[in-house]
Order: structure tokens, then C-alpha cells, then sequence
């Protein structure tokens, strides 16, 4: 009967525990969205303020005040090319003209409509229907916008979830503050500019489109809902995972850097060496590892990511430090390393050959446990506002974005909050079952 080796007698024992499963599972699954983040949330700041913060899985509807509501705002209309000014009267409400000048800014647009009939539009409005296709510029038609702002009668929209849809509501009307009530219009549809990829919201066929514009369809429920600035929260969850799975995972690796080589020769040499690199760990001790990491990144102008990455990488080696060096003082003087010394082996090949990989289990278990602990720092940091610049998703920016709306959309900073958390876990799950199936003293 063939006896299991030292690796596949540890991933038995692995795969027997049950919550480091359940970590891998987690951690496996972190790993895969990372890599596919850009697949999978191909537009994580596209930013839609008709639609911001809304609840998970919510459908947004469209409103109209149930009475016109005087508006501010430039006219546009179309005339001959041939003139540079136009006086016309206009219409300000059921009983009242007013006289209006107009200026030439340049030529119109003849504009195919759905029905198959052309007209001729301004350029600067918003008047286009969808279905509505721009033929060109017109060469004996010109856009003349009105020399001031004009105050109409008009409808105003507003877009909410169905709940709140009809609440009525305060709006600013002429300085005063006035009660709004509000009519079901249904559906929102999203309409999207060709041009810059701007998101917003109207009712389904208003003509209210800009000649880059286009209605794309209703607008769809987002999954884990919208930050203040309309962003799908699940697709910065996506990006953030890349960005907390890549600070975990180059931390670790300057922590081990620093930490192992440090560890090693205080261990192997004792003395005087021993001394200066322990105290010298003792001092990093005293101080406390987030204060220290925002120390470090004030150093620096310009904080980046690589900025992150150097202040955490230098708050975390001195665990794995002290780590190491407990486990070569116990391995040091075993029988194995002086057979080593008596065959004429250097120091340096005793440490690298016949120590460290009998420190290997242990560095393991510290690593797994490690990366979720830059996890979490990196969302400190990154909370209070020196971490990851925004607009990169990264989950503590997201949770102090939304720490502004805790109480009337907590949907913003909770899931982060519980992705974090659970994140963390795996790694900890992962290093249990790691340090349990590691140790040959112990059944599981």
C-alpha cells in the first residue's frame, strides 16, 4: 500500500475541513471575478444622477407635477438663413405673450422623423422623439436661441421607485419653497448621449432628445442598486474585488520580503544581530499599524496605489519576523542541521536548504491569514479617505460614499460592509484549516 506524501496528506486533511472548504469556495470565486471584472462590469463609474440611489432590484417609474410650473430657460427656434436676428411673440402661459429676440448661432438640422417626414430642428435643443434620425445640417435653415432666458409654463419630471413615487414633495419654484404633486407617467426608459456615453433618465417616447441621443430601453433593475452618483453598486463591487485581492496580495508579498530574511538570520545568529533586529521589530510594535501606514503615505505627494502598497508592506513584516525567528531558534541546533554543519554546509545553505523549507507550514498559514488583514487595511485607508482615489471602485471608498446617505439608502455602504466580511472570513476559514492540516500531531 502506497503511503500518501507530506502535500497530498495535507490537502486530504485540507478538503476535511469543512469551513477552510468554505473559504477556499469564497476565496476561489474572489479570484475568478477579479480576473474577469472587466467582462462582467464593463461600466463600473458610468454615472446616472435621474437614477441614483436605488434600492436593490427596485424598478424606477416617472412622475409628472400635476400643474405646469414656471421655468427658466433659453428658447430655441428655426428661420430663414438669410436673417440674423428674429422678433417673434411667444406664448408664456394660457393668457400672456411676450416679445422675444432671437439670434443666429448656426445652421439647423433636417431631422427624418419615425413617420417618414422631414422636419427641420435647432441644433441645442432637446426636441428630437426616438425613432428620430438626423439627416445633416440644413443650408437655408438657422438655429436662433433667444438673447435672455424666458420663464414658460411647462411640466417638471421626477423619477422614483413606486413607493415614493406619488409622495408629494417640496420643490424651489421661483425662489419659494412650494408643494408638488406628482402623476404616474410609468416606466423610466434610459436614454444615452452617442456622444460622451452620459446616462439619464425620461419618460418612454418624450421628445425631449438631443440630436446625439438615443432612447436604449427601459431602464433595467439594478441588481445590488445605485450609489449617489446613479454607479451600479454590483459592478464596483466587481472592480473593488480586483483591487482588494491586489493590495492583499502584493502586502504579503513585501511583507514576506522583509519579513522572512529579518527573521531568518535574528534567529540563526543570535547575539548582537538578534538584539538590534528584535528591538528594532519592537519599535514597529509600538506603534499603532493604521497610524503608522497613514504616516508613511503623508511622505508622499503624489498617493497612488504603489503608495499603498509600500506604507502596508512596511507596517505588517515585523509578525512574520518574529514568527521565523521563533521557528529557527527551535530548528537551529536539531540534529539534522548539524549533520548539516558537519558535512561542511554554509550558513547560508543550512538557513535556505534545511531550515526554511521546515518553516514553510507555518509561513503559510500566516500568509493566508496576512493577505485578509491588508484586506481590511486597505479599506481603512481607503474609508478615511487616503486609500484608493475615487473614481476607482475600491470597497472602502465605496462605504465612505455611503456612510453620507447611512440612513435613507444603507444598501450603499452595507454591501460593501458585508462583502469585506466576508472576504475576511474566507482568508481566516483558509488559515485555520491550513495551520489544522499542517500539523501531523493533529486529527481531523
Amino acid at each position: 500500500m502506497r503511503n500518501d506524501t507530506f502535500i497530498s496528506a495535507t490537502f486530504k486533511r485540507l478538503f476535511r475541513h469543512k469551513l477552510a472548504l468554505i473559504g477556499f469556495c469564497i476565496i476561489f470565486l474572489l479570484v475568478l471575478v477579479s480576473i474577469f471584472a472587466d467582462v462582467m462590469a464593463p461600466n463600473p463609474n458610468q454615472m446616472n444622477l435621474d437614477a441614483a440611489l436605488t434600492p436593490p432590484l427596485k424598478e424606477l417609474y416617472v412622475a409628472r407635477s400635476s400643474e405646469k410650473i414656471p421655468q427658466n430657460k433659453y428658447l430655441y427656434i428655426t428661420g430663414p438663413s438669410s436673417q440674423k436676428t428674429l422678433v417673434l411673440m411667444v406664448d408664456v402661459n394660457a393668457d400672456e405673450k411676450i416679445k422675444v429676440e432671437f439670434d443666429k448661432t448656426g445652421p439647423a438640422l433636417e431631422v427624418m422623423a419615425k413617420n417618414g417626414t422631414k422636419k427641420f430642428v435647432p441644433q441645442n435643443d432637446n426636441i428630437l422623439s426616438p425613432g428620430d434620425s438626423v439627416i445633416g445640417e440644413s443650408a437655408t435653415v438657422s438655429t436662433f436661441r433667444s438673447r435672455k432666458s424666458v420663464i414658460l409654463m411647462d411640466y417638471r419630471y421626477r423619477f422614483a421607485i413606486l413607493s415614493n413615487l406619488l409622495v408629494p414633495s417640496k420643490e424651489v419654484i421661483g425662489g419659494d419653497l412650494v408643494s408638488v404633486e406628482w402623476v404616474d407617467e410609468g416606466p423610466a426608459f434610459l436614454v444615452r448621449d452617442k456622444k460622451s456615453g452620459q446616462l439619464r433618465l425620461h419618460k418612454e417616447d418624450l421628445s425631449d432628445l438631443s440630436p446625439t441621443e438615443e432612447e436604449i430601453g427601459k431602464m433595467p433593475k439594478p441588481l445590488l442598486g445605485t450609489d449617489n452618483a446613479g454607479r451600479d453598486i454590483a459592478q464596483r463591487l466587481v472592480h473593488g474585488a480586483r483591487i482588494s485581492l491586489y493590495v492583499g496580495i502584493i502586502v504579503e508579498f513585501i511583507c514576506l520580503l522583509i519579513g522572512i530574511p529579518l527573521g531568518a538570520m535574528a534567529g540563526f545568529f543570535g547575539g548582537w544581530l538578534d538584539n538590534l533586529i528584535m528591538r528594532f521589530t519592537d519599535i514597529m510594535f509600538a506603534f499603532p499599524g493604521l497610524l503608522f501606514a497613514i504616516a508613511v503615505m503623508s511622505i508622499f505627494e503624489n498617493r497612488d496605489i504603489t503608495t499603498i502598497f509600500i506604507a502596508l508592506g512596511l507596517v505588517g513584516w515585523p509578525t512574520i519576523a518574529r514568527i521565523v525567528r521563533g521557528q529557527v531558534i527551535s530548528l537551529k541546533n536539531t540534529e539534522f542541521v548539524e549533520g548539516a554543519r558537519a558535512i561542511g554546509c554554509s550558513n547560508l545553505r543550512i538557513i535556505t536548504s534545511h531550515i526554511m523549507p521546515n518553516v514553510v507550514a507555518p509561513i503559510v498559514v500566516y500568509t493566508s491569514l496576512g493577505i485578509a488583514s491588508a484586506i481590511m487595511s486597505e479599506a481603512g485607508l481607503s474609508f478615511l479617505g487616503i486609500g484608493i482615489r475615487p473614481p476607482t471602485p475600491s470597497w472602502g471608498t465605496m462605504i465612505n460614499e455611503g456612510f453620507q446617505h447611512a440612513l435613507d439608502a444603507p444598501h450603499i455602504w452595507l454591501m460593501p460592509g458585508i462583502v469585506i466580511a466576508l472576504v475576511v472570513l474566507a482568508f481566516n476559514f483558509l488559515g485555520d484549516g491550513l495551520r489544522d492540516a499542517l500539523d501531523p500531531k493533529l486529527k481531523i
